[in-house]
């Protein structure tokens, strides 16, 4: 029989952050904005049919509007997963997300590291994925305040060893 791939591990602590009493300002989070609330009275509506455009359709295949001058994309494997540097998605014009949209249907996963959309305000961030089709709410996990296209992914600060 061959050995269990798990592992016991010990339970650690799980914090959940909450969003801040807006009127002490007392948060340790670096994006305060961007905290979760949970309202259990909120409702939405069922979805609906919506027509989607395909942005990369007609994109130029060059990308010079996306891969600008200094940009590098390295290639993980020769069919699947590129990732691209020098590029700040939040800056590109409608030709540069078009050119996205084809580089991620063309390579499937594209990764680029060090991008700003925290750093601005929530509804740029919306705006930008807005680009590329509806937003879908999370019924079930908290969002920022007012924003509920939002959906979280949260790691606690002890979580750095399983980076190693």
């Amino acid at each position: 029989m061959a050995p269990s791939i798990i592992a016991e591990s010990p339970a650690t602590e799980v914090v959940v952050p909450v969003k801040a009493d807006p009127g002490k300002n007392e948060t340790k989070s670096n994006y305060p904005n961007y905290l979760p609330t949970w309202d259990d009275d909120e409702k939405y509506p069922p979805l609906e049919p919506f027509t989607h455009v395909e942005h990369g359709k007609d994109a130029d295949p060059s990308f010079k509007d996306l891969l600008v001058e200094g940009s590098k994309i390295q290639k993980l494997t020769p069919t699947i997963g590129s990732e691209v540097t020098g590029v700040q998605l939040s800056k590109l014009t409608p030709a540069g997300k078009d050119q996205l949209a084809l580089l991620v249907a063309q390579r499937k996963v594209v990764a680029f590291r060090d991008q700003d959309f925290a750093d601005l305000p929530i509804q740029e961030a919306l705006d930008f994925g807005g680009y590329f089709g509806r937003h879908h709410i999370h019924p079930t996990s908290g969002s920022p305040e007012g924003y509920p296209e939002i959906h979280l992914v949260h790691r606690n600060n002890n979580a750095w060893k399983y980076d190693e």
